[in-house]
């Protein structure tokens, strides 16, 4: 489990070739259709992320945000190594992955701007 620079600029360059590697997913997710728990543990970190935002404003402390980022990492690496899109049980199942996998990109790369991590497409 990373907790640095580099480590997130992996994980971001990882998701972006797994984008890169498969068919552009259909324009639903369906929620019914979550299957494990590290899809679960890591759909709850992406929705905290509007409120840390807010604390990190509110109370003036950037550090908020540095946490949450490392912990979404770790989510986003559990979900990868126990959920692979290649051998996904079937197409929905597939399209749903592919879709928070869309997601947890475009939290890491606002967050990454914000503290100012430069993006990186490949490692």
């Amino acid at each position: 489990k990373s907790q640095t620079g580099p480590g997130i600029q992996y994980t971001y360059a990882r998701l972006n070739s797994i984008i890169d590697n498969t068919n552009k997913p259909s324009n639903e997710f369906d929620p019914n259709i979550i299957q494990s728990p590290e899809i679960y543990e890591l759909l709850n970190k992406i929705s905290e992320f509007p409120s840390v935002l807010y604390k990190v404003s509110k109370d003036m402390k950037p550090h908020y945000l540095t946490t949450y980022v490392k912990e979404l990492n770790d989510n986003i690496k559990e979900f990868y190594e126990n959920c692979p899109l290649k051998y996904a049980d079937s197409e929905e199942i597939r399209a749903n992955r592919l879709h928070i996998v869309k997601c947890s990109i475009n939290i890491l790369e606002i967050s990454m701007d914000l503290l100012v991590i430069p993006k990186v497409e490949n490692m």
